[in-house]
């Protein structure tokens, strides 16, 4: 869990610059990746579990939604395409913090959209694709009496949103949060949960003013929103949330 020394690649921003740098962190869940990316995608329930982002605010659905799926969904369930701020403390990581008490704090507001959500079979071609399987392969998250069944994964990636006074050239991001089964080589075990990989990395002149200023802030709350998950993913999945 850390800034990479080297910057990853985005789907949508595509190869670093040599002003980018990554903000990274890994985890293993005992839950589905289902389970793990509907937690992600409902937003409404954040202020339960997420210390880092304890409120957001969506402003819109893309047009092709329609009213079926904003029933089925909700409206506070991210799609692709969704707009929407998340409100985030810097702070998370205080000792003895909660998603209440965080959400209490003065919060920062970030612009964001979705830029993919669904499932992804890798690609061995693909820069994207090998940043997960360089982490997996070098992890000791996954237990060793485990191993990925399947290679196909879910996916959800969203984009920093530019304003009037942040423009893209001056600083833009996209992060990648991704799941994969793992099953269990016991037989009577069905599943041993997923591996959760994610990352954002930040481009543009102001991304190592962004760096200096809060990159070590940035890796612990990545952390942070990891074990947060993790917790309320594996409630949810014990029937205790």
């Amino acid at each position: 869990m850390s800034i990479p020394s080297t910057p990853l690649p985005t789907p949508t921003l595509g190869p670093p610059s040599t002003l980018s740098f990554t903000v990274f962190s890994q985890t293993h869940v005992n839950a589905s990746p289902g389970t793990c990316l509907q937690t992600i995608l409902d937003v409404d329930k954040y202020s339960l579990w997420n210390r880092f982002v304890p409120s957001v605010t969506i402003e819109s659905h893309p047009p092709t939604t329609s009213e079926a799926d904003t029933s089925h969904y909700g409206h506070g369930t991210l799609q692709t395409g969704s707009k929407f701020t998340f409100h985030v403390n810097m702070d998370a990581a205080q000792a003895g913090m909660t998603a209440e008490e965080s959400g209490r704090r003065s919060l920062r507001a970030t612009p964001e959209e979705v830029t993919f959500l669904g499932e992804v079979t890798p690609d061995p071609g693909s820069a994207v694709d090998a940043v997960f399987d360089k982490v997996m392969s070098a992890s000791k998250a996954t237990d060793a009496q485990s191993h990925p069944s399947v290679q196909t994964r879910l996916r959800v990636c969203w984009s920093h949103r530019p304003t009037h006074t942040l423009p893209s050239f001056l600083l833009r991001s996209e992060r990648i949060q991704e799941f994969r089964l793992v099953e269990s080589e016991d037989r009577s075990k069905s599943l041993a949960g997923c591996d959760y990989v994610t990352w954002e990395t930040f481009y543009g002149i102001l991304a190592p003013v962004v760096r200096l200023a809060v990159g070590e802030k940035l890796k612990r709350c990545f952390e942070v929103w990891g074990e947060d998950l993790k917790g309320r993913a594996e409630r949810v999945e014990g029937g205790l949330a």
